[in-house]
């Protein structure tokens, strides 16, 4: 139909300037032209479907997301999250052996379990480091000074923080030398949240300083035991619980002295 055959056909057949013979081919062509598409026609359903059977199934394409497993930050052997596992030296049944001395067996008992607990480390890599940060503390603070077990208690305090997993971390994994650790200021072991606590009360502790002496007021009330003039600025803080009565802060213009009282 689209080629429009048909009609040169059949204007073949009626043209008076054709033969017989060119006008009976012309019919028998129309004629067989027009069973053709009949037959097409009728079977075009059952075409279309068999031919559509006959298209491949595209494969099943899977577009579920796998999940990417990202290697752990820390090489530290930590248990299941949320689980917390108090550890010891008599719980992992070992003992110390660089010393015999039994304020610094507790010592490193003390830091053992700062450092284990929490972990599934080897009991004895744990020791060792235990063992190197009590004996660098002890060179350096003297052993069985207070110096000593105060360095001592704020290091098992700062490992043991749960809030500040990191810093155990580190020294477990090596990333946090053990003779940088066991010289580091109780600031520098503390946690961003500790620090940023400590940063924010002591710009407070100075504001409230600050306004205090901003807000001093001269005074002949008090005399200066140093050079006995009665020319002094004065202001009151409370310091004490807020049943108990300010301090008052004295300074003596004539010559700095500084002197308080309740």
């Amino acid at each position: 139909q689209k080629t429009k055959i048909g009609v040169y056909v059949n204007e073949l057949r009626k043209n008076p300037n054709a033969t017989d013979d060119q006008k009976a081919t012309a019919k028998e062509l129309v004629g067989k032209w027009k069973n053709d598409v009949g037959r097409g026609e009728k079977s075009g359903d059952g075409g279309d479907s068999k031919s559509a059977a006959k298209k491949p199934i595209p494969p099943k394409v899977d577009t579920e997301k796998k999940a990417v497993v990202s290697p752990s930050v820390s090489q530290v052997s930590t248990p299941a999250s949320g689980e917390y596992t108090e550890r010891s030296l008599a719980s992992d049944n070992i003992k110390v052996s660089s010393t015999t001395d039994k304020l610094r067996e507790r010592c490193i008992g003390m830091l053992y379990t700062s450092l284990a607990s929490g972990t599934q480390e080897d009991s004895r890599k744990v020791l060792s480091i235990a063992e190197k940060i009590e004996n660098i503390t002890n060179d350096t603070e003297g052993q069985g000074s207070q110096k000593y077990k105060t360095r001592i208690r704020s290091m098992w305090l700062n490992l043991k923080d749960k809030t500040n997993p990191f810093l155990r971390q580190r020294v477990l994994s090596g990333s946090l030398a053990v003779e940088q650790f066991a010289v580091m200021t109780t600031e520098e072991m503390a946690s961003n949240e500790r620090r940023n606590e400590a940063d924010k009360a002591r710009k407070q502790s100075m504001n409230e300083a600050t306004a205090a002496v901003d807000n001093q007021a001269e005074t002949d009330m008090f005399k200066c035991g140093r050079c006995g003039q009665r020319k002094t600025k004065y202001y009151q803080k409370q310091t004490r619980s807020a049943d108990e009565p300010m301090t008052t802060f004295v300074t003596c213009v004539n010559c700095d002295n500084k002197w308080k009282f309740c």
